[in-house]
């Protein structure tokens, strides 16, 4: 299955140059019993200028994928599930917060 996205700051600028990683449920069997595992990798591919990616993935039906951006001056900078795409777009759309939201949590 291909998978076309289209990454964005909040603010409408292309994020360019970026790594856009997605995982989803990988079903294993060991001996009698059989797991899943959440966050396996499944495609990792890169933004263009547009801030275009294309995802080749090889997986059956599943309920949701997550997706994790880096970019090569930033590291990690959205983390979260991937949106499906609105009627009439062929594309997900992820938009990423040009400022990092900062955690009060104790």
């Amino acid at each position: 299955m291909e998978l076309a996205g289209r990454v964005r700051w909040d603010d409408g600028e292309p994020l360019v140059d970026g790594v856009v990683e997605i995982r989803g449920p990988q079903r294993r069997r060991v001996r009698h019993w059989e797991y899943t595992r959440s966050l396996h990798l499944l495609s990792t591919s890169r933004t263009d200028a547009g801030g275009c990616f294309v995802a080749s993935i090889d997986a059956g039906p599943v309920d949701h994928l997550n997706v994790l951006v880096k970019t090569p001056r930033n590291g990690i900078v959205f983390v979260g599930r991937l949106s499906p795409a609105r009627p009439g777009e062929a594309v997900h759309t992820i938009v990423v917060p040009r400022e990092p939201e900062i955690s009060r949590s104790a």
